[in-house]
């Protein structure tokens, strides 16, 4: 041990004088051991390979990286190597980071420096690849490589060690010789072992790891490369990042361990830079969820549409919600390659509908036609009314922001069905918002009670009627739905059944509570005798129900004048109302006086029949022989009533004629001839 560290001495200081004064390194430097070819061990077979992929990372990231492969990894040359490193740092040049890789082969053995290794002493031994089984001077012990280590002036030092220091005969995969010492606490490389206090240790595994060939290297150069180990997502993986991917790839098959790091941390590689997805909706404002796997991507960001992401290659899920609107398909992307641009079709956003179906709940108003229906969907907000459409009963409806533009987000709204048919409906209320359609559902009981005419419910004010009166009367009916409407249809047909008409429905007046007011000026051609034929009732449901006429049994007559409709009266005995209808005639003619004078005399008021009579200009002419046949004849006692009248008033007109004449046709009539010719002679006497 001694001699080795005296011949190393010497030949620093020789190397010391050989270096030229001005010569300047890299502010990082890797020296980076790999042997695979053994000349005295059995060969391994992916430390070289592992090594090349690692120097390479190192030299893109600004790492002067001096490769010591295979033959070249010889004791001497690892040794020149780290002399000459030492010598150019002493003569002034800069260097920040040194960091030693070295993969191969290792060993473990008794020290034979007392008091050195406190801990196992146990010294640990790298092997070159012109080491010699059991020729400790082949070897490179622990306490050279720090001694080597401890001379280079530099702020850091990263030693990663990926070797064993016992082996397995079974398995020449396994990177060391010698078998396991027994030891209560083995200890490995550490900074016990002279490493300057700022050195930090990254082994391939415990002190008494089993450690593979291939495996903890393998896992160290993939870490470089990886967007999984670069955790603070700053695109650079740095030593401790690199360190937590190996040692969670790895988990329990060889446990990696970092040493002495003191919250030091440096970068190894740069990743390149993340591609950008872009992401649009229709309407824009949407939120955007991004999703790998099962796993949201960064769950805290506010990323709305339009959107520009970064994202690190792989598989996506990309997800969109905007309130008021459907929640659309997610679209998967994939992003194969990096400092590449990457964009996906347009979302299109569909507005929630509120999507109701009417139904009626009663079976028999099912039948009636919908536009006699006349239902309505009524939307209120709050006591405004916002909204109203027609209604298609039993038909899906729906309301949307599209083109339902007072529909707003978070506002409640109240939905009904109104019209004049409804009984009764339910309403239902929502709020308009979230990603999903809002379902709603009204059922209508209508009234499909038609209305019926009330006992006794036509009544006229008068049957018997002239051309140019009134026809008017009431019609009472009586509806247990909704109530009735404004619209009664009366149906007039003659008695001979040839002709017919319809009163119109504007003289048809409503009165509550179930009362219809009519009044209809009669026409000149309607005279004669009318059936009422048929009512029809309509209520404000669309329900009607028709009434006969043989459930009714009203007729109307219609006379040409008030003469006509007087004699009728007169013929059928009801004087009152003759009288009354001869006394509205005017000018009142000889005919009329006469059936004034005939109906007073058969209401025994003999003095107004007497005036009546009087009052009539050609008295003979309804008397006698001469009489108007069309005329009734005059009672006999009347004409005995005459008789004595005229008579009474024979002094005053005992030299008129006429008045004799008048006299004389009397007494033909009451068959007083003899009286008759008297009278006759004397008037006949008065005229010449």
């Amino acid at each position: 041990m001694h001699r080795d560290i005296i011949k190393t001495g010497i030949a620093f200081f020789i190397l010391i004088l050989m270096v030229n004064p001005t010569s300047h390194g890299s502010a990082q430097k890797a020296v980076i051991i790999a042997i695979d070819q053994y000349k005295n061990f059995p060969a391994l077979a992916k430390s070289v390979s592992n090594a090349e992929e690692f120097s390479r990372i190192l030299s893109k990231n600004s790492y002067e990286c001096i490769n010591l492969f295979n033959a070249e990894a010889t004791k001497a040359k690892i040794s020149d190597t780290f002399i000459d490193i030492e010598i150019e740092t002493n003569r002034g040049a800069e260097l920040d980071t040194l960091l030693v890789y070295f993969s191969g082969r290792g060993t473990r053995m008794q020290d034979d420096i007392p008091a050195d290794e406190i801990q196992d002493n146990l010294d640990e031994f790298i092997l070159p690849s012109d080491a010699v089984l059991g020729e400790l001077l082949t070897y490179m012990r622990d306490d050279i490589l720090t001694l080597r280590l401890g001379s280079i002036k530099t702020n850091h030092i990263v030693l990663i060690i990926d070797c064993g220091f016992w082996g397995d005969k079974s398995d020449p995969g396994v990177k060391g010789i010698g078998e396991l010492q027994e030891s209560d606490s083995l200890d490995g490389i550490e900074a016990s072992d002279g490493l300057p206090k700022e050195t930090v240790i990254l082994s391939s595994g415990l002190p008494d790891a089993r450690v593979v060939d291939g495996v903890f290297s393998a896992k160290l150069v993939e870490s470089l490369n990886s967007e999984d180990a670069d955790k603070n997502n700053d695109r650079k993986v740095s030593l401790m990042e690199s360190y937590g991917y190996v040692l969670e790839r790895l988990k329990d098959s060889q446990k990696p361990r970092i040493y002495n790091t003191k919250d030091f941390d440096m970068m190894l590689s740069s990743l390149p830079q993340l591609s950008s997805l872009t992401i649009g909706s229709k309407p824009e404002g949407a939120e955007v969820r991004i999703f790998k796997g099962s796993e949201q991507i960064d769950p805290d960001a506010q990323l709305m549409t339009p959107a520009k992401i970064s994202l690190k290659t792989g598989s996506y899920t990309l997800k969109l919600r905007k309130p008021g609107f459907l929640i659309p398909e997610p679209k998967d992307v994939e992003i194969a390659r990096n400092e590449s641009e990457y964009s996906v079709d347009i979302f299109e956003l569909t507005p929630i509908k509120v999507t109701g179906r009417t139904r009626i709940s009663n079976k028999s108003a099912k039948s009636l036609p919908s536009d006699e229906r006349r239902l309505d969907l009524l939307v209120k907000k709050g006591e405004t009314e916002v909204h109203s459409r027609r209604l298609l009963i039993g038909k899906q409806f729906g309301l949307s922001s599209d083109s339902d533009q007072w529909l707003n987000l978070g506002e409640e709204y109240e939905v009904s069905i109104i019209g004049d048919s409804v009984l009764n409906a339910n309403s239902a209320k929502f709020i308009y918002e979230g990603h999903n359609d809002i379902s709603i559902s009204l059922t209508a009981t209508l009234d499909d009670v038609p209305p019926v005419l009330s006992q006794n419910g036509v009544q006229l004010n008068t049957i018997d009627l002239v051309a140019g009166d009134e026809l008017s009367g009431t019609i009472k009916a009586q509806d247990d739905g909704v109530g009735l409407a404004d619209r009664v249809d009366i149906k007039l047909k003659s008695s001979d059944g040839q002709k017919s008409f319809n009163l119109p429905s504007d003289g048809i007046a409503f009165q509550s509570p179930a009362t219809y007011q009519f009044s209809y000026k009669l026409l000149k051609d309607q005279t004669g005798k009318w059936d009422i034929s048929e009512i029809t009732l309509h209520d404000k449901a669309g329900n009607s129900s028709i009434i006969q006429g043989n459930q009714i049994k009203i007729s109307v007559t219609v006379f040409a004048d008030s003469f006509e409709l007087g004699r009728y009266y007169f013929d059928s005995g009801n004087y009152a109302d003759a009288l009354s209808r001869f006394s509205k005639i005017s000018p009142q003619n000889d005919d009329v006086l006469y059936f004034v004078f005939l109906c007073q005399y058969h209401q025994s008021e003999i003095e107004k029949a007497l005036e009546a009579f009087n009052a009539i200009s050609e008295k003979s002419n309804y008397l006698g022989n001469t009489k108007k046949k069309e005329l009734p004849q005059m009672p006999r006692p009347i004409t005995s009533k005459v008789w004595g009248n005229l008579l009474d008033n024979l002094k005053e007109n005992r030299k008129n004629p006429d008045y004799l004449n008048l006299l004389a046709t009397v007494a033909e009539e009451l068959g007083r001839n003899d009286d008759a010719r008297m009278y006759r002679d004397i008037a006949a006497k008065q005229k010449r």
